[in-house]
């Protein structure tokens, strides 16, 4: 499972086996999506999301392997939202998720915590549902980074 570790302490077979969850992951999860997607419709259009956070701007050392593979991860996204939708109408997201998705009152979660699951889905996934073909856009902005995230790990 990719979490928390110590750059300064994390094993090689860590990061590798962290790489191959979250970066060769969503190599895999691109091809297969560009293979089996249902292309042919001109009133619907698929979309993929790759979920992404801030550690590829935004490294973390107590998160050292989460930090670069996630970092590798953003950058295959960001590749298949060159090709896929000219090449396959296929809408590319990269939903940017500034901290711990944990929902609201868990752990001293505040209330208002932003990362709360269906906060994340009503205010990053479902927006891009209505978006047309000449509105398509691939990634939020995050301008708000809480100050702390919950302990969930």
């Amino acid at each position: 499972m990719v979490g928390p570790d110590n750059i300064l302490k994390v094993a090689p077979e860590t990061l590798e086996s962290d790489f191959k969850i979250a970066t060769v992951g969503a190599l895999v999860s691109g091809q297969w999506f560009t293979q089996n997607a249902d292309v042919g419709s001109k009133e619907q259009h698929p979309i993929i999301y790759f979920t992404s956070g801030l550690l590829h701007l935004y490294p973390d050392p107590m998160l050292g392997s989460l930090s670069a593979v996630k970092s590798a991860a953003y950058n295959i996204a960001r590749n298949f939202a060159q090709v896929l939708p000219d090449r396959y109408g296929i809408h590319v997201v990269i939903p940017k998720i500034g901290g711990v998705v944990v929902e609201r009152g868990v752990n001293g979660t505040p209330m208002d915590y932003p990362w709360d699951p269906e906060a994340v889905v009503e205010n990053l996934f479902m927006p891009y549902l209505s978006q047309k073909r000449e509105e398509w856009t691939f990634e939020n902005e995050v301008t708000e980074i809480p100050e702390r995230f919950p302990e969930v790990w």
